[in-house]
């Protein structure tokens, strides 16, 4: 999986946590907990995590992200190569 980012976003913090399609706990290393979390006023802002990167999922597994955002917004999200 290529990068992904955050597009057009204004936060005083937002975290990310990725789990499989229809599965309710996060997988491994892809919690909140483990997302470093992004602050500030950006057009593109990298989402991370801690010990994993979205290139160790495999590319045919269906996801769902869930944002957390304390005061603040996301305008887009980019899934994508680049």
């Amino acid at each position: 999986m290529g990068s992904n980012k955050m597009s057009d976003i204004l936060s005083t913090q937002s975290w990310v946590a990725v789990s499989k399609r229809g599965e309710k706990n996060p997988l491994p290393g892809f919690s909140f907990e483990d997302c470093i979390p992004f602050s500030g006023d950006a057009t593109r802002a990298t989402i991370q995590f801690r010990d994993a990167r979205f290139a160790d999922i495999p590319g045919s597994t269906t996801l769902t992200l869930a944002f957390e955002i304390t005061r603040g917004e996301i305008f887009a999200f980019e899934w994508g190569e680049g």
